[in-house]
């Protein structure tokens, strides 16, 4: 049978736990396989069946199970980990030039993780730690060679664009691999650049491939995230002193959207998600998702992808503009281009 190993690497902190979030991290297979179905899905809309939402549900409930008749999820994520894998609970780095009342770049990205009123800083699995992730399909299983590459095609998405865990759309959980085995004729599932501008290109020719498996293309829903160049934007960003370590990355990153936002107007700042104080107590997920990505010679960079979803009235659509100008921010930006 069909299977992928992946040994990966957590490039920033990954905030995942189980029924008891303030006792310790845990990796769960389950998270996993509910990420992964995230990104299926925002690749499927742009095929016909995103435009049927019954056929779409019907699809990723045979490939990653449900609780109703389909049951079991046809593709098989199992974790294993050292014996030395680390963890942490969430600590401020506020560097001592930063101001008293100004939050560092770290804490304002994963502000929700730290101590507040009886729940302690939450717990994560420390950055670089490495471990196995072995996917492949369920013995029996009807279809399971179908589903177990659109799983493989799920994980490369989340390893190449999303997070996993808590505060995954801002820095959190951002992961790679470092090797892989067993790969089902897709791109290659470890980063080969050596810069910004070449992990632009590899993320494109990645991303053309999966658009041409996906068969013709049709004008993509903006119901909800969708993985198609008419209703998303892809970059890669870094500053001109390269970032060395991960929480140099976070730091910067962190930096650059609290200041950029701080100078918008209340009512333009709902475009990173809702709630927000003094605008609406309304809950919306951000649409861009920020992640960071160690190259082949060490330094990082950032990688911002915004899906341009209709989640309002088009007449009250955000101002997608604002993201532009939030990338522009960064000394060096390189967009995704001709997938």
């Amino acid at each position: 049978m069909p299977k992928l190993t992946l040994e990966l690497e957590t490039v920033t902190p990954l905030f995942m736990a189980g029924a008891e979030p303030d006792t310790g991290a845990e990796l769960r297979p389950s998270s996993f396989r509910g990420a992964m179905r995230y990104w299926l899905r925002a690749w499927a809309g742009a095929t016909s069946i995103g435009h049927n939402l019954d056929k779409l549900r019907s699809s990723e409930a045979r490939i990653f199970g449900d609780a109703g008749q389909t049951g079991a999820s046809t593709v098989v994520v199992i974790i294993k980990t050292p014996d030395d894998f680390r963890y942490q609970r969430f600590s401020s780095q506020r560097p001592p030039s930063t101001p008293q009342w100004k939050s560092s770049g770290h804490d304002y990205l994963f502000w929700s993780m730290k101590r507040s009123g009886n729940k302690p800083d939450r717990w994560a699995v420390e950055p670089n730690q490495r471990f196995s992730l072995v996917l492949g399909p369920r013995p029996g299983a009807e279809n399971a060679d179908k589903a177990f590459r659109q799983g493989a095609v799920a994980l490369w998405l989340l390893t190449h664009l999303g997070g996993l865990g808590s505060r995954s759309r801002r820095t959190g959980g951002s992961l790679q691999a470092v090797k892989a085995s067993g790969n089902p004729d897709l791109p290659p599932f470890v980063i080969r650049s050596y810069d910004g501008q070449e992990l632009a290109r590899e993320l494109e020719t990645g991303l053309a491939v999966f658009r041409q498996a996906a068969g013709k293309s049709v004008k993509p829903t903006r119901g909800f995230d969708v993985l198609h160049p008419d209703v998303c934007r892809i970059w890669v960003v870094a500053e001109e002193k390269p970032w060395t370590d991960w929480l140099d990355a976070v730091q910067g990153i962190g930096s650059q959207l609290r200041n950029f936002r701080s100078q918008l107007p209340p009512k333009e700042r709902q475009v990173f998600g809702l709630p927000l104080q003094k605008v609406s107590k309304d809950r919306r997920a951000s649409p861009v998702h920020l992640r960071v990505t160690r190259l082949r010679n060490g330094t990082m960079v950032g990688v911002v992808v915004l899906f341009m979803s209709q989640f309002q009235a088009e007449s009250d659509r955000p101002d997608y503009t604002r993201i532009e100008e939030f990338v522009g921010v960064f000394s060096k930006q390189w967009e995704v281009t001709g997938w």
